[in-house]
């Protein structure tokens, strides 16, 4: 065979196998376009399940690029995560002074304890229609009934004018308009018979007598008049007795810091210069205390408005 044709036999093997890497390379690359199309279309699938529209259109518009077409039916589903989107950004919030949100959802949803509210955590002690009775977990100051031992009710003494003015400056004035203004009864003390003055107006208040037996294990033992004394080291029923002990003492047990400590009701004691209060192992004083005592610990409660 010469010379010239050998090297016409080569140049046609050398292009057939050109040809060849071409046709190889051309089916590789439409592989890797086919595999990057599903990679880029499950891309899309997961974004719109996330709701991420704009990161779904990113990963619609490369696959068009790899697909070389478009897809009616992915188009339509952003479109539809779009238009969804900007409706619930329309939807208007509703806010806590007119539905049952915040501190008044989680009482209707039947939470009871260590609610905060303000700056204080609170203890439901009852809830009526679309009001709830709250009372501060524990202790949150030491204050004397009046400041002064002289004869006083609850709708002249310093402590509640404090409670409705000072105490009550502290709370934000959303919260002040979530506390309800509520006429407050102040019978005479049961067992004494001093009088409990007239009937008050209030935001803040103490628990009168009736009330600290109610809310607190409902035992009747006041109205009743069960009462006791301290004799022999214990507690005992008699005719003379000051106070009240029953089952639900540690319940009403209450705390400044880490310490036990006895706080204040709102009705008189055995006389007009003494006010009633709950001890620290939670016996009610029925008797009293002087009003000028300032150890005295204070438990605020107030009526919540569920709505408005």
């Amino acid at each position: 065979m010469n010379r010239g044709l050998r090297g016409l036999i080569r140049t046609g093997l050398v292009a057939v196998l050109v040809l060849y890497g071409i046709f190889v390379c051309a089916r590789v690359w439409g592989q890797d376009e086919d595999v990057g199309s599903a990679i880029m279309m499950e891309r899309i699938n997961v974004r719109l399940s996330e709701g991420d529209c704009a990161k779904a259109q990113r990963a619609y518009d490369m696959w068009k690029k790899l697909a070389e077409r478009t897809d009616a039916s992915v188009e339509n589903r952003i479109k539809a995560c779009r238009q969804k989107a900007e409706n619930t950004e329309k939807t208007p919030v509703s806010s806590p002074a007119t539905t049952a949100t915040g501190i008044a959802a989680e009482i209707l949803r039947g939470k009871k304890r260590d609610i905060q509210f303000g700056n204080y955590k609170w203890r439901v002690l009852d809830v009526q229609g679309d009001k709830a009775l709250l009372i501060t977990e524990d202790v949150i100051e030491n204050r004397p009934y009046n400041n002064q031992d002289v004869d006083v009710t609850w709708e002249t003494c310093d402590l509640r004018k404090y409670l409705n003015g000072e105490f009550l400056r502290k709370f934000t004035e959303e919260e002040r308009r979530e506390i309800a203004e509520t006429q407050i009864s102040n019978p005479d003390n049961l067992w004494y018979g001093k009088p409990g003055g007239m009937n008050t107006v209030d935001k803040i208040f103490l628990l009168s007598l009736e009330e600290v037996d109610r809310y607190f294990g409902d035992s009747g033992d006041y109205k009743n008049k069960r009462r006791k004394k301290y004799e022999n080291n214990r507690w005992v029923a008699a005719n003379n007795g000051y106070a009240l002990s029953n089952a639900h003492d540690s319940d009403r047990v209450a705390k400044i810091g880490n310490k036990t400590c006895w706080w204040w009701l709102r009705s008189p004691g055995v006389s007009s210069y003494d006010a009633a209060d709950v001890l620290g192992d939670g016996l009610v004083y029925v008797s009293g205390v002087g009003v000028g005592n300032d150890s005295g610990g204070v438990r605020p409660a107030f009526w919540l408005n569920l709505k408005s």
